[in-house]
C-alpha cells in the first residue's frame, strides 16, 4: 500500500448482553475491571465503557504503533482478557464481537488479515469479527454523496482457498486433496494462464473459488461456500499444516463501496481455525 502515513486502524471489543441485566453487575461479576491495570502494565491501551441503553459493554482496545502488527497487538490483549477476567464464563446468550475500523486515503486501505493464531483466540472466545472500512479522502467522500446506482452495482467480492509448494507439482498437490475442483494457477513456476515460465520459480499453486456470484453475496456467505467444499478434508489439512513444504490459506478480495461493513460469525471463525488456515482479505474501494 502507498500513502501509509494517511492510514489508521482502531480496535474495540463488545459484549452484548440481555436487556434486563445491569451492565455494572456484569462488569464486576466477570472481573472486567482487572483489564484496566493489566493493560497499563503491559503497555496496551484500554478503556471500558458501559452502555446500558444499547446493551453493550465496550472495550476500547485502540491501535498498535505499527498497523501491520495488529495481530500481535490483539493476541497480547486477548491473552490479558483470558488471564485476568472470567470472560470464558459468560453465558452463551452473550454475543462477543471484535471490531476493526480502518481509515485511509488509499483505495486499497480496506481489508485485514487474521492469522491462524489470532483465529484460535477468537474461536476460544466464541467471538464474531466485524470490519468497518472507511475511505477518508475528502474529494472521494464528497463524490460519494452523488453516486449513481451504476457505481453501486459494481460492488463485487469473492473468496478462494489456495495451496502452494516449491517441492510438489500441481498434480501432486491435487492428489493430496482429491475430488476438489481446483484451478491450476502455476505448475513448477509455469503460469497456466500465460503459459510462461517465471524466472527462478519452482512454485506450484492451486485455487478453489467460491461458487457464489461475486455481485450477489458477501464475505460470510463466500467463506461458507468455500468451507463447505473443504469440510471433508479437515483432517487432511490438519496433517498438511505441519508439512514445511506446503503453504495454504483462504483469501478474499473485492471492490466495495465507501464505507463498508463486513461480519464473520463465530461459527465460521471456528471452522477456519479447525481448517488450519490464515484469512487474508484485500478489499478495494470503488
Amino acid at each position: 500500500m502507498s500513502d501509509q502515513e494517511i492510514y489508521s486502524e482502531y480496535l474495540y471489543f463488545t459484549i452484548t448482553h440481555p436487556a434486563e441485566l445491569n451492565p455494572e453487575q456484569i462488569y464486576k461479576k466477570y472481573k472486567f475491571e482487572n483489564m484496566h491495570q493489566a493493560s497499563i502494565a503491559h503497555h496496551v491501551h484500554n478503556t471500558i465503557s458501559l452502555q446500558s441503553d444499547s446493551k453493550h459493554i465496550q472495550f476500547e482496545i485502540g491501535n498498535s504503533e505499527n498497523p501491520l502488527d495488529f495481530n500481535q497487538y490483539l493476541m497480547l490483549w486477548f491473552n490479558l482478557l483470558l488471564i485476568r477476567t472470567k470472560v470464558l464464563e459468560l453465558p452463551l446468550e452473550y454475543t462477543k464481537t471484535l471490531h476493526l475500523t480502518t481509515r485511509g486515503s488509499n483505495h486499497q486501505n480496506a481489508g485485514f488479515h487474521l492469522s491462524h493464531k489470532l483465529l484460535r483466540y477468537l474461536s476460544n472466545l466464541n467471538c464474531d469479527f466485524c470490519l468497518h472500512g472507511y475511505l477518508d479522502q475528502q474529494e472521494i467522500l464528497n463524490e460519494a454523496q452523488h453516486r449513481s446506482e451504476t457505481i453501486s452495482s459494481n460492488i463485487q467480492e469473492y473468496t478462494y482457498f489456495w495451496i502452494e509448494s516449491n517441492q510438489y507439482t500441481a498434480t501432486e498437490l491435487q492428489h493430496l486433496l482429491p475430488e476438489l475442483k481446483f484451478i491450476v494457477d502455476f505448475n513448477q513456476g509455469i503460469s497456466q494462464r500465460k503459459q510462461r515460465k517465471l524466472p527462478n520459480s519452482t512454485r506450484s499453486s492451486l485455487s478453489l473459488k467460491s461458487r457464489l456470484a461475486p455481485t450477489s453475496f458477501q464475505l460470510e456467505e463466500h467463506l461458507q461456500d468455500v468451507i463447505s467444499q473443504m469440510y471433508s478434508y479437515q483432517s487432511a489439512l490438519q496433517t498438511l499444516f505441519f508439512d514445511e513444504n506446503i503453504k495454504f490459506g483462504i483469501n478474499a478480495t473485492g471492490y466495495l463501496d465507501n464505507p463498508h461493513h463486513r461480519q464473520i460469525s463465530a461459527a465460521t471463525i471456528k471452522q477456519l481455525f479447525l481448517l488450519g488456515v490464515n484469512l487474508d482479505v484485500d478489499y478495494y474501494f470503488l
